[in-house]
C-alpha cells in the first residue's frame, strides 16, 4: 500500500511537471489532465442528478440490516465459526497423526 502511495504521488508530481513544458508532452499532458477534470465533473453532476451515492448507500445499509437479521435468526456466523472450528480440529488430527506415523522410530543411543 505504502508502495502504491509513494507511485501515485511520484506520477502525480511527474505529471504536474510534464504541463509545464512549452512542446508536444505538454500538451499532451494538459490534454490528458483536461479530459480527466471534464470526466469527474460530468460524474459528480450525473451523481447530482441521478443520486447515485445516495442509493448505493442505501442498498449497501439495507444489505447489512438483512444480513444481520438473518443471522440473528439463523445463527449464521455462530454455525460457520462452530462448523470451521470441527474442521480444523480434524484437520489438525490428520497432519499430527500423518507427521506421527512417517517420523523414524527414536534412536536409542548406547552407553557410554
Amino acid at each position: 500500500i505504502v508502495g502504491g502511495v509513494v507511485v501515485g504521488t511520484a506520477a502525480a508530481a511527474a505529471a504536474a511537471v510534464a504541463t509545464t513544458r512549452d512542446d508536444d508532452v505538454g500538451k499532451a499532458a494538459r490534454s490528458v489532465g483536461k479530459g480527466v477534470a471534464d470526466a469527474a465533473s460530468a460524474a459528480a453532476e450525473f451523481n447530482r442528478q441521478h443520486h447515485v451515492t445516495e442509493k448505493a448507500t442505501a442498498a449497501a445499509t439495507g444489505a447489512v440490516a438483512a444480513a444481520r437479521e438473518a443471522n440473528a435468526k439463523y445463527r449464521i456466523v455462530d454455525t460457520l465459526r462452530a462448523v470451521t472450528s470441527g474442521v480444523v480440529a480434524e484437520a489438525k488430527k490428520e497432519v499430527q497423526g500423518d507427521i506421527l506415523s512417517e517420523a523414524p522410530p527414536p534412536r536409542s543411543t548406547p552407553p557410554r
